[in-house]
């Protein structure tokens, strides 16, 4: 604000603040509580352009504080050791501040971690810095106080998510009938990749909510793609419309994937990424329906989790490595070489550094 033809600061608050701060019995070491007041007097100090409007802020402060049962003698006693400590700060000498840091520096300090307790944690402090002090008396311990985890950390406030609903998952599925398995890896939930692969109804439906999508939003031809960007959607309407792209349709889901065609030498040697994972449903799927066998859906394991998809890749590729599916065919995901073409040695010379 301006007053006088001049500007004038303060601190601001929202009209939200709801005046909290951590309670004055909380079972938190005592300095805790004297951080939380100093830091509203250093802020007040810093911001405020003149004493009255300090004088307001101290006000604010001694009234947030009582707020959470702080002591009105304590809140006093905050501000003056501020106020005296700013004040002494502007008249202190040179000569003053070389000696206390020559002090300084015949001064070692040494740290310690000490768990919270109450009363009995100060005291085996002041034990702690009297044997210091004996032992080393150039050596001055300083103490760091931590409290005990909270509460809420001894009980588990979520309920746990269920092992069909988890995602980026790396997973192990076993036939019942023989000692085929097959290794996959999804970024999605579980059971739906499951239902992809063909597990049945009875085991998929209990996870799966019955309506995913409004009937307005499911699409009945390709013509009818719900997407709210018009530009985007005729963009994506040319392509699958363009009769000179080949689709791999993918009857069980009824999904298109794009793919290259057969006639280039490239998919041949290298068939894309999508087309491989619809080979590896559909081998799945194939050794259940050629075999008569049955998928072992309920008793899989879940051998990694990771919310990297590089990383989840990796971990894929290794327990491939390791326990060598039979029903997989792609042998890993990624490439198992860090350095492909070899890594170079870093020399240096002996010879001195000439200018």
């Amino acid at each position: 604000m301006k007053q006088a033809g001049k500007f004038e600061t303060t601190i601001y608050r929202k009209p939200t603040l709801s005046n909290l701060i951590t309670q004055w019995s909380s079972f938190v070491p005592k300095s805790y509580k004297i951080a939380i007041i100093r830091s509203m007097i250093n802020r007040a100090v810093a911001i405020c352009s003149n004493y009255s409007l300090l004088h307001e802020e101290f006000l604010n402060i001694t009234t947030i504080a009582v707020i959470n049962g702080y002591p009105v003698n304590f809140i006093n006693t905050q501000i003056g050791i501020h106020l005296s400590k700013y004040i002494n700060k502007t008249q202190t000498s040179n000569q003053s501040s070389d000696n206390s840091t020559q002090t300084a520096e015949k001064i070692k300090y040494a740290y310690v971690e000490v768990p919270y307790t109450g009363q009995p944690s100060y005291t085996f402090i002041n034990k702690l810095r009297t044997f210091t002090k004996q032992y080393d008396p150039q050596t001055a311990l300083r103490a760091v106080l931590r409290p005990p985890p909270a509460i809420k950390n001894n009980y588990q406030i979520k309920d746990p998510i269920s092992l069909q609903l988890q995602s980026d998952v790396v997973y192990h599925l076993q036939c019942k009938n023989c000692s085929d398995t097959y290794i996959g890896k999804t970024i999605r939930q579980t059971i739906r990749r499951f239902k992809e692969h063909g597990a049945p109804t009875n085991i998929t439906s209990s996870h799966l909510p019955t309506s995913p999508l409004p009937p307005s939003a499911i699409p009945s031809n390709n013509n009818n793609i719900f997407i709210q960007n018009t530009a985007l959607k005729n963009k994506l309407l040319d392509i699958i419309n363009d009769p000179k792209i080949i689709h791999l349709d993918i009857h069980d889901l009824g999904i298109k994937i794009n793919s290259i065609s057969p006639t280039t030498k490239s998919s041949e040697t290298n068939p894309p990424h999508q087309y491989l994972n619809y080979i590896s449903i559909k081998n799945l799927k194939q050794h259940q329906k050629e075999n008569d066998h049955t998928i072992d859906w309920t008793n899989w394991k879940r051998l990694f989790t990771d919310s990297n998809r590089y990383r989840l890749l990796l971990k894929e590729a290794l327990a491939m490595k390791h326990l060598s599916p039979t029903l997989n065919l792609n042998v890993r995901s990624v490439p198992y070489t860090i350095y492909p073409e070899g890594k170079k040695a870093t020399s240096f010379s002996s010879a001195p550094y000439k200018k």
